[in-house]
């Protein structure tokens, strides 16, 4: 069994268990070709928590000039 971490930069992800049969021998191209899949999974999850932060900023910065907008015309107040 192999047991990868999901790390980006310092940060731990997660963990992935990779489990082979008992007749099976792993190689190092195997190896290395799992850990290079760790790796990219890695990368999709802080790229998936990279988004959702800044979707989450986008947001605040449109409610910020939507309150600044409204607060600055008599037109616009309150609605």
């Amino acid at each position: 069994a192999m047991v990868l971490p999901l790390q980006h930069d310092t940060e731990l992800l997660g963990v992935i268990e990779c489990r082979m049969n008992d007749t099976s021998v792993t190689t190092d191209d195997e190896v290395s070709a799992t850990r290079r899949m760790a790796d990219r999974v890695a990368l999709g999850l802080a790229n998936v928590r990279f988004l959702a932060q800044l979707e989450a900023l986008t947001a605040g910065t449109l409610l910020a000039f939507a309150r600044a907008i409204d607060a600055n015309s008599k037109w616009t107040a309150g609605h």
